[in-house]
């Protein structure tokens, strides 16, 4: 494990619905459209085109990664358990039994993303 983080699923779905407004801005590429995820000290941003949503929560390590927004978006609304506990490693991202192939990046420390 490099980087993890662990929140409320109602709070990541809260987060994901505001950054919703990003696919009504960019329909024509919605398909596409790539959620960056930021993993700090207590919190994580996730960012779309022109929006960005921090959500304060448990966190170990300092790591960046891109997922496309829609396939997170579906994972967590269809996420059975109230509580999400994602672990990041070397291009994959894993919460439960399910595992997603990401682009990763991670950092010493967050004090490069300040």
């Amino acid at each position: 494990m490099l980087a993890s983080f662990k929140l409320k699923t109602k709070e990541l779905n809260n987060a994901l619905k505001m950054l919703k407004v990003a696919l009504k801005l960019k329909a024509s590429n919605k398909l596409n459209l790539m959620c960056e995820v930021t993993i700090k000290d207590g919190q994580i941003d996730l960012c779309v085109p022109g929006v960005l949503q921090t959500v304060i929560c448990e966190t170990d390590g300092t790591a960046k990664f891109v997922i496309p927004y829609l396939q997170l978006d579906y994972f967590v609304k269809t996420f059975k358990q109230t509580e999400m506990d994602f672990t990041l490693f070397e291009g994959e991202l894993i919460c439960g039994n399910s595992r997603f192939a990401i682009d990763t990046t991670f950092f010493k420390d967050d004090n490069i993303l300040m």
